[in-house]
């Protein structure tokens, strides 16, 4: 019963935390993938980088 009147302050933790946990996700998966992108296709003749097919 000692813990409930500070219930409320985990919720704001987590409120503040998992955004933050979701856009390190999304920077991380996004900079690895195109890491990868990069070594794998490195070597591929006629490959078109990701970003010159969108330019057109």
């Amino acid at each position: 019963m000692k813990v409930m009147p500070f219930m409320s302050f985990f919720t704001l933790l987590t409120v503040a935390f998992v955004p933050l946990a979701a856009a390190l996700y999304v920077v991380t998966s996004t900079t690895w993938s195109a890491v990868e992108r990069a070594v794998l296709y490195r070597d591929m003749p006629g490959a078109v980088p990701a970003g010159a097919a969108a330019l057109g």
